[in-house]
């Protein structure tokens, strides 16, 4: 077997270096990757075994990798990392080493556009709606905050979907589709699905709806629409708990005519020979209002001295995650304060943590967001304006909107 030891180069972890690598059809047929020769005789000595990619969307690969002639080649985890992001001959990667054990890693397809990465099940809640599952597993957690995966996820799902959640807006036409779909009732097992961008060339499916039907890590199945059926592949990629629809999905998508906005509920109608019947609800079949929108234009007509920054609730799933706040107030007015704060809401203070990630350019209330929620009874399309009134404390007034009007003196 191949050695995986280098030579050490004395090469500072904190140093980047950047490389690129362009995907041949005879790399996926072998289901591996050379890296180039020159990164490997120069930095091999400073990559350790195992290797970890880290793509946009936040996901985190556990790559082993063996000396090959003197190049450091992926071995296992890399077949399963090129399946799961659909790679094709003449797909370039881009690679940043940052640190001993950590590559990020950016795909371009052959047009030489950066490719939509899957949306992770577990990490997006607003992505896909899982009806009939099981208790969640319970998983273990990282005490390093900054450098969890869970959170790293979170950060990348919140930016990632950040133009296309607005589908969703409580009174939109999606919205109004994803209600009707959750009015189903079958005692065959079922799941939901919500069409953010019909270019995907996958669709996720509850990793857990999938464990649960299903033994191996890949499944053939067929999916029913009006009578048609259509061949496809269920994959299931153990490394990051995420279970997806694949081959065959754009060919349902271009047949069944789907849009932006549409929801999807696959019902298992057929566990021997696996069939999921379609049942569609269109978003342009509703009719779309203003809903949270109203809340937003009274929310723009607040004026202050003060500096300030908005927070839109737009979706229940914004309820259980960290609230954003824009990386440009944060780095003007609070990234010299200590991060622990106080949430001022009419006589009451509720003491919240604040979190910054340079490298996502990302802040975020944290600690005492979920406390936040609950005591101000924030649901879908209120619309909240944080405020600094003093920059000398650590203290932010909250006004809430809600109705189309501000909550005058809520906790007094």
């Amino acid at each position: 077997m191949a050695s995986s030891s280098f030579q050490p180069m004395n090469q500072s972890p904190s140093t980047v270096i950047r490389l690129f690598k362009i995907v041949l059809s005879k790399s996926l047929q072998a289901g591996t990757l050379k890296i180039p020769r020159k990164f490997s005789r120069k930095y091999g000595g400073d990559v350790r075994n195992p290797v970890y990619l880290k793509p946009p969307d936040g996901t985190q690969w556990k790559i082993d990798w063996t000396n090959h002639d003197g190049e450091i080649l992926f071995e296992n985890g890399w077949k399963e990392f090129a399946a799961y992001y659909s790679l094709h001959d003449g797909h370039l990667l881009w690679f940043e080493f940052k640190e001993t054990s950590l590559f990020e890693v950016h795909i371009f397809d052959m047009s030489g556009l950066e490719i939509d990465y899957p949306l992770n099940d577990q990490t997006d809640d607003d992505s896909v709606e899982i009806l009939n599952k099981p208790p969640p597993r319970p998983r273990k957690r990282s005490k390093a905050a900054l450098l969890s995966p869970s959170t790293t996820r979170q950060l990348r799902s919140a930016t990632k979907t950040r133009d296309v959640e607005r589908e969703f807006y409580p009174g939109t036409r999606g919205f109004k589709a994803l209600k009707e779909a959750q009015k189903f009732s079958s005692e065959n097992p079922f799941f939901i699905v919500k069409i953010r961008q019909t270019i995907r060339t996958s669709a996720n499916l509850p990793a857990s709806f999938f464990t649960k039907y299903f033994k191996n890590e890949q499944q053939k199945v067929k999916l029913r629409f009006e009578g048609r059926l259509f061949p496809a592949k269920l994959c299931y990629y153990r490394h990051c708990y995420t279970a997806l629809i694949s081959a065959g999905w754009p060919h349902f998508v271009r047949a069944s005519k789907l849009q932006t906005g549409d929801v999807i509920l696959f019902e298992l109608v057929d566990k021997d020979d696996p069939v999921f019947e379609a049942h569609l609800y269109r978003a342009q079949a509703f009719k779309s209002r203003s809903g949270g929108f109203q809340y937003l234009k009274a929310a723009q007509n607040f004026k202050s001295e003060n500096p300030s920054f908005m927070i839109k609730i737009t979706h229940p799933s914004v309820l259980k995650k960290a609230g954003a706040i824009p990386t440009r107030f944060f780095t003007k007015y609070l990234a010299k304060k200590k991060p622990n704060m106080n949430i001022r809401m009419g006589s009451k203070l509720l003491p919240v943590k604040l979190l910054y990630y340079p490298s996502f350019s990302a802040a975020y209330i944290s600690a005492g967001w979920n406390a936040f929620i609950v005591a101000s009874n924030l649901k879908a399309g209120d619309v909240c304006i944080f405020e600094l009134a003093n920059e000398k404390d650590q203290v932010l007034n909250v006004h809430i909107y809600r109705d189309g009007e501000e909550l005058q003196e809520l906790f007094n």
